[in-house]
C-alpha cells in the first residue's frame, strides 16, 4: 500500500477555515499527490468509486471551498486513497494536522477496538430509527423483527426490510437480525442528531428511586469555569469513555440487556467555543 501525504507549501487556505486551514492543506496536497502519482485517474474517476461528487472534488483540488467539506467526505477520500477502511488506519495512514482535526471531530473510542467508517453506513443511518434500529441489530444479542415493531411500528419494520435489502444487516441462524459493521463511527453532526433520539430511552419513570446497584444514572452539571478546569472535565471524560469501551467491547460482557451510554461535554456559549477552537 503507499500512501501520500506530502504538501505543497505553495498552498494557501483562507483564514475563515479556522481549525480546519492546516488540514485542509494537508487534505488538498494528498489528492493533488495522489492524481500526479495517478495521471490515469481523473476527477471524475475518483468521484465514482470513492462517492464524493466531482464538483466536491474539483473544488478541493483548487483550494475554491465556500464550505467546509463534511467528516464524511473527508474519510471517505483518504479511505479511498490510502485504501484503509478503518479510523485508526486512516489516522495512522495520515498524521498530522488532518488526523489531529479527525481525532477531535470524531466520537471518543477505545483504542484496541478496530472502528469502521463508512460513508455508506454514515448516510444509510441518518435516519433516526434506522440508525436505533441498527444499533440493536449490532448487539452481540442482534434484534428480532416483533421487537422492531414493538418499538418503533410500521415504520420501523419498514427501515428494517431497507437495511436488509441494502445488504447492511442479515438474518442469522437464531432467525434475529444482526449487523454486519458492529464497530463503526459516524461524523459528530450525525451524532449529535442520533443522541437526542437515544435520550428519548430515557425512562426515570420505569426505575425505583430508592438507589440500587442497577439503577440508571441520569447527571446535568453546567457552571462556569476557567479553561484549565475545562480540559481537566475533557480528560476525565475522556478515560471515562475508554474505560466503558474496553467493557462494552468485552466478550465476557455479552449478555441480553441493549445497553445505551451518552457522552457529551461543551460549552453553553458559542463564543467560548470559538475561542477553544483556536487553541
Amino acid at each position: 500500500m503507499q500512501v501520500v501525504t506530502e504538501q505543497s507549501s505553495s498552498m494557501s487556505v483562507p483564514l475563515e477555515h479556522g481549525e480546519f486551514g492546516p488540514a485542509f492543506a494537508q487534505l488538498r496536497g494528498i489528492l493533488q499527490s495522489y492524481l500526479n502519482k495517478h495521471p490515469g485517474v481523473t476527477i471524475g474517476g475518483k468521484s465514482k468509486r470513492c462517492a464524493v461528487s466531482e464538483p466536491t472534488l474539483r473544488r478541493i483540488k483548487s483550494g475554491q471551498v465556500k464550505t467546509l467539506p463534511s467528516i464524511t467526505t473527508v474519510i471517505e477520500i483518504l479511505s479511498y486513497i490510502s485504501k484503509e477502511s478503518s479510523l485508526r488506519g486512516i489516522l495512522r495512514a495520515f498524521p498530522g494536522p488532518i488526523a489531529i482535526y479527525l481525532e477531535r471531530k470524531m466520537p471518543p473510542s477505545q483504542p484496541e477496538v478496530d472502528i469502521q467508517f463508512s460513508a455508506r453506513l454514515s448516510e444509510a443511518l441518518k435516519d433516526p430509527v434506522k440508525y436505533m434500529i441498527y444499533k440493536l441489530a449490532v448487539m452481540p444479542i442482534g434484534v428480532s423483527s416483533e421487537k422492531v415493531a414493538d418499538l418503533f411500528g410500521r415504520y420501523g419494520e419498514t427501515q428494517l426490510r431497507n437495511l436488509l435489502q441494502e445488504d447492511l444487516i442479515k438474518i442469522d441462524e437464531r432467525g434475529r437480525y444482526v449487523g454486519k459493521v458492529s464497530d463503526f463511527a459516524l461524523s459528530n453532526e450525525v451524532f449529535v442528531e442520533h443522541f437526542k433520539t437515544t435520550a428519548d430511552f430515557i425512562k426515570p419513570h420505569k426505575h425505583a428511586t430508592s438507589a440500587t446497584s442497577h439503577s440508571p444514572i441520569f447527571s446535568n452539571f453546567s457552571s462556569s469555569i476557567n479553561k484549565k478546569a475545562y480540559s481537566e472535565i475533557l480528560k476525565v471524560q475522556r478515560a471515562a469513555n475508554k474505560r466503558i469501551m474496553n467493557i462494552l467491547s468485552d466478550t465476557s460482557s455479552a449478555g441480553t440487556v441493549p445497553t445505551f451510554f451518552l457522552s457529551a461535554v461543551d460549552t453553553l456559549d458559542n463564543k467560548c467555543a470559538d475561542e477553544f477552537s483556536e487553541d
